[in-house]
Order: structure tokens, then C-alpha cells, then sequence
């Protein structure tokens, strides 16, 4: 195995913005793509990718991997998409645990035009077509004081 190998398995699975695009709903539309979270449930290959819409808002959607990674679909019902001027749901980890999925990702809550603010928020699935939204995640600092801007967070099984 060599490097390029480690790096990109799937030399043909490249998904921009405008390959994506293809794929997405009308009404949603992606001007970047982003990191993935990934996950294999029995022979499926699942990544939950991250998407900014033209706004400057991320949203996330699932896609399942066909063949060598040339092809992919948008599994229906996956799409989270974001709350411009409200919300945007970034970085998404998932992990399987229990039977289900358990993802990890950051909410970001915009206040204003100047003021946003990150929580670590927990969703659960068991095929990526629908989810369970379980909520925001309260830290505790080292001070014993509750912490809720981060942005770091993911589950071991």
C-alpha cells in the first residue's frame, strides 16, 4: 500500500460542491463541501458531509458510497439543512455504538450579525435517514463552572 492509497482509497470519490449539488433536493443548494464523517453499517459506506450553503451557513446530508466511489446517492430524509441567520450544523463525527449511530457535530447559534456561539450537540440514527436529536452538551471546566463554547467533541465506542 502506498501513500496515495492511505490518502484517498477512491481516487473517483471526490465530492464538490458541484458534483453534490447534482444530488441535493431543489431548494438546497452547496457552495462548499466539507470534512465527513464516515461510517460503514453492514456493506453500506455512509459519509455525513458537511455542507455551506450560499448564505455562509453549513448544513449536513448523508450520502452512501456506490462501487470504487464513482457514484453516490443522497439517502432521503438525511438532509439537515441550515437556519440562515440562526443555525449552521458543522463537523460531524459517528461512530457506531449499540446498535445505532451515535454522531457527534457542532451547532452553531448565531445571536447577530456579530455574536455566534458553538455547542457540541448529540444525534442518534439507525440508518442516517432520519435522526434523533438528543441536544447541546454542557461541559465543566476545570473551575467546576459550566463551559458550552466548543467545538471539540466525538464518541469512542
Amino acid at each position: 500500500m502506498n501513500r496515495k492509497d492511505i490518502v484517498n482509497p477512491y481516487p473517483n470519490a471526490t465530492i464538490t460542491a458541484e458534483v453534490l449539488n447534482q444530488k441535493l433536493p431543489k431548494g438546497i443548494r452547496a457552495h462548499s463541501v466539507f470534512n465527513p464523517g464516515g461510517i460503514k453499517i453492514g456493506v453500506r459506506e455512509i459519509l455525513l458531509v458537511r455542507f455551506e450553503d450560499f448564505s455562509g451557513f453549513s448544513g449536513l446530508a448523508a450520502i452512501e458510497i456506490f462501487g470504487e466511489g464513482e457514484n453516490f446517492e443522497v439517502i432521503p430524509g438525511s438532509i439537515i439543512p441550515p437556519e440562515p441567520g440562526k443555525i449552521a450544523y458543522e463537523d460531524p463525527r459517528i461512530v457506531w455504538l449499540d446498535g445505532k449511530c451515535i454522531i457527534t457535530y457542532v451547532k452553531v447559534y448565531q445571536e447577530n450579525a456579530f455574536v455566534s456561539y458553538p455547542r457540541v450537540s448529540l444525534m442518534t440514527t439507525n440508518d442516517c435517514s432520519s435522526y434523533e436529536q438528543i441536544g447541546d452538551a454542557v461541559f465543566l471546566g476545570a473551575d467546576k463552572t459550566m463551559g458550552r463554547d466548543n467545538k471539540d467533541a466525538c464518541v469512542f465506542p
